[in-house]
């Protein structure tokens, strides 16, 4: 980071960086904002979130997020597979940025059924 924001002026920076991304990492920067944790987590964003101030923009280097993950970095079990989650959507691994929107509505439906315990018949 150039400097160090306040916790409201970097959620504020990456909320606007977020605006101007395409969907997928729209998305996972808003699960990392919405978890409320690795964003306070000093030694994160010091390795992962490059602040703009003359933009009033943050953005987050995923592949430096991988990095930590590959490292081993420091969180519970669920902490840490949201960070996963979080990459693996910024990083459009399962390419559903390419899905039409059929396939979209599958793909979200077993999401929700996986997380939810949800029956399939």
């Amino acid at each position: 980071m150039t400097t160090t924001p306040e916790p409201e002026e970097l959620e504020a920076a990456l909320r606007r960086w977020a605006a101007t991304c395409n969907a997928n990492v729209a998305a996972a920067v808003g699960l990392l904002l919405d978890h409320d944790s690795w964003l306070h987590r000093s030694y994160f964003t010091a390795s992962v979130v490059t602040y703009h101030p003359d933009e009033e923009l943050a953005t987050i280097r995923w592949v430096e997020v991988q990095k930590l993950i590959d490292q081993g970095v420091l969180g519970s079990d669920s902490e840490v597979n949201v960070l996963k989650f979080a990459v693996a959507l910024a990083q459009d691994r399962y390419g559903w940025s390419k899905l039409g929107e059929s396939h979209r509505h599958l793909v979200g439906r077993a999401a929700d059924r996986a997380l939810n315990r949800g029956s399939w018949v």
